[in-house]
């Protein structure tokens, strides 16, 4: 009489291979990866997709690593991977303009034509040295300080130029001086005095 005999079967099949998908990020934002990993890994062939979202103020940029541009993202994981997102601060032009004659300063001037978002900007207004009368006609008045080192050049009570010794080195006093005044500035001028400063 013969014992009972088994016959083993073919051994069970490996686990699939899990892998890592590294996420990061430059700039101020986020990635959502769908589906997301399972103990921190994906089982081989499963494809993720990968979705950027900028925090306020920033914009995505584009990709970086597994995934290259501004695109869409899908990454297969057949091995470990990494994927970057870019994000960059959103940039806006400010448009200074006047009327009438004056001029308008920017604090801080505005880095290659545009401000970062968020950036406070503070503005300051500057009249023309042209003044009117009541009856609209010019009525500016040009002062010309001759100092020992120096000379200035005051309209209205405002200087507009000055020199300094060495500025007025090889000047010849014996001749002609004058004051050239922009157009632009639409100044006239209706009264004219000298001092000499002592």
């Amino acid at each position: 009489m013969f014992g009972a005999f088994t016959t083993a079967g073919p051994p069970p099949p490996p686990p699939p291979a899990q892998f890592v998908l590294s996420l990061s990020t430059v700039g101020s934002g986020s990635i959502t990866a769908n589906p997301l990993p399972v103990s921190g890994t994906y089982t081989a062939g499963t494809v993720v997709s990968l979705t950027p979202s900028p925090a306020p103020n920033f914009q995505f940029a584009g990709w970086s690593g597994a995934c290259s541009g501004p695109g869409t993202c899908s990454v297969t994981m057949d091995a470990a991977k990494s994927v970057t997102a870019t994000f960059t601060l959103k940039q806006f032009v400010l448009s200074i303009g006047t009327v009438g004659s004056g001029t308008v300063s920017a604090n801080p001037l505005p880095v290659g034509g545009t401000y970062g978002a968020g950036t406070v900007v503070t503005l300051t207004a500057t009249p023309a040295t042209n003044k009117q009368d009541a009856s609209g006609a010019a009525a500016n008045a040009l002062t010309i300080h001759v100092a020992k080192d120096s000379v200035h050049f005051i309209a209205n009570g405002k200087l507009v130029k000055g020199f300094s010794k060495a500025d007025l080195k090889g000047f010849n006093v014996g001749g002609q001086a004058g004051l050239r005044v922009n157009h632009m500035l639409d100044l006239h001028v209706g009264e004219f005095s000298v001092k000499n400063e002592k």
